[in-house]
C-alpha cells in the first residue's frame, strides 16, 4: 500500500527555508499533501520544515574537529499537555528529563489571546477557539521559529561551557476530546561535547537522525 508521508531525515523538495515565505500544513498523517496550503506543492509539512531549520541553526555542527557527545538531557516543548507523543518523533527515544506543556508556554505578548493566532510560542489550534486553521502562514512560521529557537537554547546554561543542542526533533498530532486541537511538540537534546582525547576516549552518543 503506497504512503506518501515524508520519512524523517529525508531531503525535503522545498526551496522554502527560513525566514519562510510560504504557508505550510501543520502535518501529513501519511497522505500526500502536495496540494495543500504551500503553493510550491511541496509534499512536505510545517514540522519537516521547522526540524531541518531548527537543527541547521540550532544544533552543534563542527565538522572540523573531533568531539565526541555524552550525557544526555532532553526537554519536551508541547502545544499540548501530551507527554510530546508525536508523529515524527521517534519512538524509545532519550527519556524525557524536563517537559512544557500547553498553557506552560503562553505567549505573554499576545493580545487577544485565545484566538489561535501566536497564543503559545510553539504551533497550537484548538477548534475551540477563533481562527481555527491547519496552514501555517508564513508570519506564523517564522514566529515560530525564532520561539522555539529561543525555547532551545533557553536549556543551555550561561556561561555555556561544554554544553550544546545536539538534536531536536520536531512531530505533529491531533486530537480528539469532543474538538479538534492540532499542535507540533519539540524534543531537544543538550549534551556534553568532549574533544577526543585518545588515551581519555568514551563511546560518544548516537544520535537517531544526521
Amino acid at each position: 500500500e503506497a504512503t506518501f508521508a515524508m520519512e524523517v531525515g529525508s531531503p525535503l523538495t522545498t526551496t522554502d527555508e527560513y525566514p519562510y515565505s510560504d504557508s505550510w500544513i501543520y502535518g501529513q498523517y501519511g497522505e500526500d499533501v502536495s496540494e495543500e496550503c504551500s503553493s510550491e506543492e511541496a509534499n512536505a509539512d510545517a514540522a519537516d520544515l521547522l526540524r531541518r531549520d531548527l537543527r541547521k541553526n540550532v544544533t552543534y555542527r563542527n565538522h572540523t574537529s573531533f568531539y565526541y557527545l555524552s550525557n544526555p538531557y532532553v526537554v519536551c516543548f508541547s502545544g499540548s499537555s501530551n507527554d510530546c507523543f508525536s508523529e515524527e518523533i521517534p519512538e524509545n527515544y532519550f527519556p524525557t528529563d524536563l517537559a512544557y506543556q500547553g498553557d506552560e508556554l503562553y505567549n505573554e505578548n499576545d493580545d487577544p489571546h485565545q484566538d489561535n493566532l501566536f497564543d503559545l510560542l510553539i504551533f497550537e489550534n484548538y477548534s475551540g477557539f477563533s481562527g481555527f486553521h491547519e496552514c501555517v502562514s508564513p508570519e506564523e512560521m517564522n514566529f515560530y521559529f525564532d520561539e522555539m529557537t529561543n525555547l532551545a537554547n533557553g536549556i543551555l546554561p550561561n556561561p555555556v561551557g561544554n554544553k550544546v543542542i545536539g538534536q531536536i526533533e520536531v512531530g505533529y498530532a491531533i486530537l480528539w476530546p469532543g474538538t479538534k486541537t492540532v499542535f507540533h511538540s519539540m524534543l531537544v537534546v543538550r549534551v556534553d561535547k568532549n574533544p577526543i582525547v585518545e588515551e581519555e576516549y568514551e563511546e560518544g552518543l548516537e544520535l537517531p537522525h544526521p
